[in-house]
């Protein structure tokens, strides 16, 4: 069974977030690694050049790589638990079934006026899809369609109602 879902911007929106903390992953790594670079040219190419160690610029560039790096490294850890959150986490809905929630109440009625006067209105709504392994003439998939028709009565003539004086039946 598959699951039954909507087309649209939600279903392409989902697929971009999924990959948002994958790329901010790999702009915190290359982040990381440009800094460790920074750091190799000042503690050991600099001073090839004759850099003279002080506390006045030591501690400073200190307190400005070290706290960057710790922060990278956090963005890293909040992202893959996002991407875990969004790749691993299972949805509520069953498969091949969907919720009554998800459907959208007033969409894919259709109208009918009958030969007696009265007008319906007719929704199929969507239990369940299999695909069978058989093909059509074109290549195409076979599908088995569970699904129930919604009939609502939206106006009947007066002769067709039923008359105010008769008797509910007693649930007794």
């Amino acid at each position: 069974m598959f699951q039954c879902t909507a087309k649209g911007k939600n279903m392409k929106t989902a697929a971009i977030l999924r990959w948002v903390p994958l790329t901010i992953v790999a702009f915190a790594i290359v982040s990381i690694v440009e800094l460790l670079q920074l750091d190799v040219i000042v503690n050991k190419t600099l001073y090839l050049y004759e850099l003279k160690y002080s506390v006045d610029w030591a501690v400073p560039y200190w307190n400005t790589i070290r706290p960057a790096l710790v922060m990278l490294f956090l963005i890293i850890i909040v992202a893959i638990v996002l991407m875990a959150a969004t790749f691993f986490v299972k949805s509520g809905k069953k498969n091949g079934h969907m919720e009554e929630s998800e459907s959208v109440k007033e969409k894919h009625w259709n109208t009918y006026k009958l030969s007696d006067g009265s007008t319906i209105k007719i929704k199929t709504v969507l239990k369940g899809v299999k695909r069978l392994n058989t093909f059509t003439e074109e290549g195409k998939p076979v599908y088995s369609v569970k699904a129930d028709n919604v009939v609502e009565v939206v106006d009947a003539p007066k002769q067709l109602m039923k008359p105010e004086d008769q008797e509910k039946p007693n649930p007794d």
